[in-house]
């Protein structure tokens, strides 16, 4: 079974970005190849490869198979490509796509690379509580990184536009307005998962007394300033003078930076997460 996950963890990464490169190539204009199928077949053996990850780590050690950093690292990428796919990609376009799948295959190559590659036989029991918490704060770090993403792709094309450069990126990218609406829509789906993923995770470490716990815990610091700061992008529609542009402005560079810190504020130090 290590075996197995050994070679899903090499392959991951690869066919991710074959993926990427599939949906990418509407960038290439109308006389490059648009291999629909080909695109739908890789993509959806990526997912099934991906989740066949977890559950053998599942069915080996009978618990989470969230037990540490970068098999956590390794869901979001899962999440992302998933939340993509499945709420994005029929306004988004291939352009988009193939953004977004580099994206899920950098993140991938980062777990894979330091990552466990053998199948844990003890892990920590999953229960209903932190089943919650672990899928709703994955899912929320997903939708956030997507809102980034979709702020960062505003950015670029209001750029373009501003230079008056109207080549295959403004062609195969969404308009302003779907790419607005879905840093936003990305933003409140995180916001709305990250409360409950919070909250259920505090919950429980103040009924089980896990040790270590702690507000002050950077994982729990940058939750929560995570939540508040995406809280203020999903409702920015209603907050005079912040328009379309800044919301994305504020999701592209303020989440990516406060995105990567959190990860690099929990990934080098001990954690009651990882039973540090």
């Amino acid at each position: 079974m290590s075996a197995a996950v050994q070679a899903l963890n090499v392959l991951l990464p690869v066919i991710w970005l074959l993926a990427a490169v599939l949906y990418g190539m509407g960038f290439g204009g109308p006389d490059a190849p648009h291999p629909k199928r080909t695109r739908r077949v890789v993509t959806v053996a990526a997912l099934c490869a991906h989740a066949a990850v977890f559950f053998l780590h599942w069915r080996a050690s009978g618990g989470s198979p969230l037990f540490d950093a970068w098999t956590t690292l390794s869901a979001v990428s899962l999440f992302l490509a998933i939340l993509f796919l499945g709420t994005s990609l029929r306004q988004a376009g291939t352009g988009a796509g193939g953004v977004v799948l580099v994206a899920v295959a950098i993140i991938q190559c980062i777990a894979s690379a330091f990552g466990p590659m053998q199948v844990r036989n003890v892990a920590p029991p999953m229960t209903l509580v932190s089943a919650v918490h672990a899928f709703t704060s994955v899912a929320a770090t997903s939708a956030l990184f997507l809102s980034a993403m979709h702020g960062t792709l505003y950015v670029v094309v209001v750029r373009r536009m501003q230079k008056r450069k109207f080549g295959p990126i403004v062609r195969r990218l969404p308009n302003l307005q779907v790419l607005a609406r879905l840093t936003r829509r990305a933003s409140l789906a995180g916001f709305l998962l990250l409360a409950v993923g919070v909250n259920f995770g505090i919950g429980w470490a103040h009924y089980s007394d896990t040790p270590g716990f702690s507000y002050g815990d950077p994982w729990v610091f940058a939750m929560l300033v995570l939540w508040l700061y995406f809280g203020v992008v999903a409702f920015s529609k209603h907050i005079p003078g912040f328009t379309a542009q800044r919301a994305s402005i504020a999701a592209a560079v303020g989440g990516f930076v406060l995105l990567v810190s959190s990860i690099l504020a929990v990934l080098p130090v001990a954690s009651f997460h990882w039973g540090g």
